[in-house]
């Protein structure tokens, strides 16, 4: 593969990440602006919803062929969006149950479907790596999520 094709993949990958950090970031600080006793920056929201889609990178390259590494990266950062309506519906479906409180589960399922159609796609299996990838990364996102700032 060319440079110029592994730095473009890479390039867009990047500004994706960085749209999804702002539109995350976006999301949570308008309603929580308004809020009483809720002290939220959206510089704050900014860095830990960019530390989070950058844990995808962190998680996923050091486990990928270096001939591979950019497309993993690319396919896994463009199906971000479906992992967070898949995780939406699993909650929304585990509180019509009656499940109200999901105790982190949410930084599991929504790796899980990136992970899984990125190494499908460019290995040309399923394997149980996507899982364990989805696995470290929701204990690390868990972990970073829980810290008192």
């Amino acid at each position: 593969m060319g440079s110029r094709a592994f730095r473009m993949k890479f390039g867009i990958a990047l500004v994706m990440s960085f749209v999804y950090s702002l539109a995350a970031a976006w999301f949570y600080y308008i309603p929580a602006k308004g809020e009483p006793f809720l002290e939220v920056s959206f510089g704050t929201l900014l860095i830990n919803f960019s530390f989070l889609v950058f844990l995808l990178w962190i998680v996923a390259i050091p486990h990928a062929k270096k001939s591979t590494a950019a497309d993993l990266v690319l396919i896994t950062v463009m199906i971000i969006p479906a992992g967070v309506l898949a995780t939406l519906l699993i909650l929304f479906a585990l509180t019509g149950l009656g499940i109200y409180e999901s105790y982190g589960l949410e930084y599991f399922l929504m790796p899980i479907m990136p992970f899984t159609l990125a190494y499908r796609t460019v290995e040309g299996k399923v394997t149980v790596k996507p899982s364990l990838l989805a696995l470290l990364y929701g204990i690390i996102a868990f972990a970073w999520g829980n810290l008192a700032w």
